[in-house]
């Protein structure tokens, strides 16, 4: 580990120039060499800059001194982890906080703000993880070459950048550390997740049929390790595949093994979730008001558990009313999901329902105009899979028309939001 990258964050946190922490100690151009990382100083300019830099008297002396009972207990957290035993893992944690002000070892140091950050996004304080991630992780790991890290740091290090990616959109980088992780995980805990994730990835590029083969995996070393949440979120994610692929028998099919296993588990967090997709998929085959059934009992209970996702359910519902020309039902519903927008791409997706009911109203410039504003927004922000689906929808409106050339345009518009979408993947889909 990089001595240089610790000096370098202390004296940023302190917002101190380069050379305010020289002064009286080196010349600015031999602390700039320092900060660089072209030398390791003596051990006498090592304590005058840990009093520069406000820091314990070896802190940065002693930079690679490990300490045994630290490295078990590190060690100890990430099992901890990595098999899902988050309260067990909150226990070691705190210990390590009460135990250790300071961590004299780069390596362990840097070890345990990847641990925190795992742990916290494992409990779902997703914003906090990557916090921490990004303020103490990614200096100390500026510019060191991947291949010379520990084999157990690594593994949670390309972890926590395949989901910070994905979180990002970027599913091709986020894939590729994932598919790095792979090669190092342990338990079958970690194989599941691992293929789930790899699933997940797959049904945002659009390739359904691949990321069934991974989320099969996934469920049958869920299934090994009697894991019922993950049982019930992957035969969730199977359903979603299933129904991508056009296959609503067998998306029925694990949208309800899932809602009997949340049943008899009583996984409460999950229900709103699965009440939604088998809305979904009932009302793919048509079953509209048996849909209207699920996504209400699904939007009643994301609202008692304050859950912020409401708007994707209000608007299967809208649809379902539109397609049962309950339009007066439709308009109501549409002002009160309004009120439940909480960004611009949710403001967006209703706007397009309002074009929809606009369009049933004869209203076709309406209807166009709202339309084409959606892919504008979908285009300059990157949303290349809400593009694909909403441009080929529109698509096949001016196909039906017999308005060939805008057809045209917006097909070629798919294609290109799908070869963003796959970004650098390089593989065939399917396979």
């Amino acid at each position: 580990m990089v001595l240089a990258n610790r000096i370098k964050k202390l004296r940023e946190t302190l917002n101190m120039s380069k050379e305010e922490i020289a002064k009286g100690v080196v010349s600015y151009s031999h602390y700039c060499n320092i900060e660089a990382g072209r030398f390791v100083p003596s051990q006498d300019i090592l304590f005058a800059l840990e009093k520069k830099l406000k820091v314990p008297k070896y802190y940065l002396v002693h930079y690679y001194k490990k300490d045994n009972e630290l490295e078990q207990q590190l060690l100890t957290l990430k099992v901890k982890l990595d098999n899902l035993l988050l309260e067990d893992a909150k226990g070691v944690l705190n210990n390590i906080n009460q135990t250790y002000f300071l961590i004299q070892s780069i390596y362990q140091e840097t070890f345990y703000y990847l641990l925190e950050s795992y742990y916290y996004y494992r409990t779902g304080e997703i914003d906090k993880a990557f916090t921490i991630f990004e303020r103490e992780v990614v200096p100390l790991l500026n510019n060191v070459d991947e291949d010379n890290l520990y084999t157990d740091l690594k593994e949670v290090y390309y972890y926590m950048l395949a989901v910070i990616n994905f979180h990002q959109e970027d599913y091709y980088r986020s894939y590729k550390y994932f598919l790095k992780q792979e090669f190092l995980v342990k338990s079958n805990i970690q194989r599941a997740i691992l293929n789930y994730n790899l699933a997940l990835i797959h049904s945002k590029l659009n390739d359904a049929k691949t990321g069934i083969n991974f989320a099969k995996t996934a469920l049958n070393l869920h299934l090994q390790e009697r894991k019922w949440d993950k049982v019930a979120e992957t035969d969730n994610l199977l359903g979603v595949l299933y129904w991508e692929s056009n296959n609503y028998v067998k998306a029925k099919e694990h949208f309800q093994k899932a809602f009997e296993i949340i049943e008899q588990n009583q996984i409460e967090s999950l229900k709103p979730r699965v009440l939604h997709n088998l809305g979904l998929v009932t009302k793919s085959n048509n079953e509209y008001e048996q849909s209207i059934t699920y996504l209400t009992e699904s939007l009643l209970l994301k609202k008692k558990m304050n859950n912020q996702d409401l708007v994707v359910t209000y608007i299967l519902i809208l649809e379902s009313y539109i397609d049962l020309y309950m339009f007066d039902k439709a308009n109501s519903l549409l002002e009160e999901a309004k009120r439940f927008s909480k960004s611009k791409i949710e403001e967006y997706l209703l706007q397009i329902i309002e074009a929809k009911l606009h369009l049933q109203q004869k209203s076709n410039d309406e209807y166009e105009k709202s339309i084409k504003k959606a892919l504008t927004y979908f285009e300059e922000n990157k949303l290349w899979k809400l593009l694909s689906f909403y441009a080929e929808e529109f698509a096949e409106y001016y196909f039906k028309k017999r308005r060939y050339k805008q057809a045209s345009l917006l097909y070629k518009t798919v294609a290109l939001a799908n070869k963003n979408l796959m970004g650098g993947m390089n593989y065939q889909k399917g396979k």
